[in-house]
């Protein structure tokens, strides 16, 4: 099944804009920039954007789209067989076994060893080199899949600026992310802001993966510790503009919804304004998250899906990292 996934992921290929609103990431024209075959969901709900009939692209930028790859395997061209091989990443060798990164090595330097969580359990890789810290700073990033057919995109992003490499990022001490990572520039200052999509909010109450929430987790580099760390209150501004069009929305259709039974609807504004409810508690606003909860959801199970969230962020890696960050 999994090796099938990805044949059928490889074989995808959108490019252009849409003829429509951008409702959702996996409808947009990001897979034009999508450089490795990676499970995906099959419908990422995400911020509507309802502004005029003009044609709409999807903003977003992966890391692999402003700091293009150099190599990549997959599964679906060879079976893994414990064999090790190396990739030239400018002055480094990146060691992989099977598809699971192994070190960075520098001739007459000791090698860097990646920690992972799933050693033989990953079935892609890309490699590239970036310059997330400022156009004389160096990375490399590494991306192994898996460790299951819809789950994970995993990055290892390692400065090399001094010439010793050393870890600034890795996805796994946050959680289980899907799709690729993004980046921006939040304050014009060099330095790149990077964005996953966090999977604790899949399959929501028994609710298919596509229509559970999928918030972005924000990261910003912390200069004090040299690291990445999860960030509060920093979105992307297509995002930011699409958000606060999301709130108008959930105002106009609440309304609406107390005039006339419209089941179709209600359904749709429940997973919009839980998409929009785990999106808040990301930003680090939790206040006005349980607010925007407790203003619109409809039905009388409220106390149980409050249960839920809360059991889901309990769980979730990013929103507790986030939680100790300072305003």
């Amino acid at each position: 099944m999994k090796h099938l996934l990805i044949k059928l992921l490889l074989l995808i290929s959108l490019s252009g804009c849409q003829s429509k609103p951008v409702t959702n990431r996996s409808e947009s024209n990001v897979l034009a920039g999508l450089s490795f075959p990676i499970p995906k969901s099959d419908q990422i709900t995400q911020p509507v954007i309802e502004d005029s009939d003009e044609t709409e692209c999807y903003q977003g930028v992966t890391i692999d789209q402003q700091f293009s790859f150099i190599a990549e395997r997959s599964f679906t061209e060879e079976e893994p067989n414990g064999k090790t091989y190396s990739v030239e990443a400018g002055d480094y060798l990146v060691t992989f076994k099977d598809f699971t990164p192994n070190s960075i090595r520098r001739k007459g330097k000791s090698p860097f060893n990646f920690k992972v969580l799933y050693p033989g359990e990953y079935y892609t890789n890309v490699i590239g080199i970036s310059h997330l810290l400022g156009a004389k700073s160096t990375q490399i990033y590494v991306v192994a899949t898996g460790t299951g057919a819809v789950c994970c995109t995993n990055y290892w992003i390692s400065d090399v600026s001094t010439g010793t490499p050393r870890s600034i990022f890795r996805s796994e001490d946050f959680g289980a992310f899907r799709d690729p990572m993004e980046v921006f520039d939040a304050d014009n200052d060099g330095i790149y802001e990077l964005v996953q999509f966090d999977s604790a909010f899949r399959y929501f109450m028994g609710d298919c993966g596509s229509c559970s929430p999928q918030p972005r987790a924000v990261f910003k580099y912390d200069k004090r510790t040299g690291v990445y760390v999860p960030a509060k209150n920093l979105q992307q501004d297509f995002v930011a503009k699409s958000f606060r069009t999301e709130e108008e929305w959930l105002k106009e259709t609440a309304t609406k919804l107390k005039l006339e039974q419209d089941p179709n609807l209600e359904l749709d504004f429940r997973m919009r304004l839980l998409e929009q409810v785990a999106s808040t508690f990301y930003l680090g606003d939790e206040r006005r998250a349980w607010n925007t909860f407790d203003r619109y959801w409809p039905g009388s199970d409220k106390r149980k899906v409050r249960a839920e969230i809360r059991r889901r962020l309990s769980r979730s890696k990013f929103y507790r990292a986030l939680r100790l960050q300072g305003n």
